[in-house]
């Protein structure tokens, strides 16, 4: 989640995905990058939390309910 609040997170995603270490959804990056452009108007600063939005972008909103619902299905192959 730090990543999504550094300036160049868009160029970041883009390497770690190319890399194959993330799964952006389609259309990431484009609007990682429009999104970093909006929020750099001082007047978007208090309307959203930059990396959170950010990170939604890059991930969709339901990103980490996945995780959970990953975490569970491990856990219990883990205890059966």
């Amino acid at each position: 989640m730090k990543l999504c609040a550094e300036p160049q997170a868009a160029v970041a995603l883009g390497l770690l995905s190319e890399w194959g270490l993330i799964e952006l959804r389609p259309g990431a990056l484009e609007r990682v990058q429009a999104l970093a452009d909006l929020l750099g108007d001082p007047r978007w600063m208090e309307v959203a939390e930059p990396a959170l939005a950010v990170h939604a972008a890059a991930f969709g909103l339901d990103f980490e309910r996945e995780l959970v619902v990953r975490a569970d299905e491990s856990t219990a192959l883990k205890n059966s």
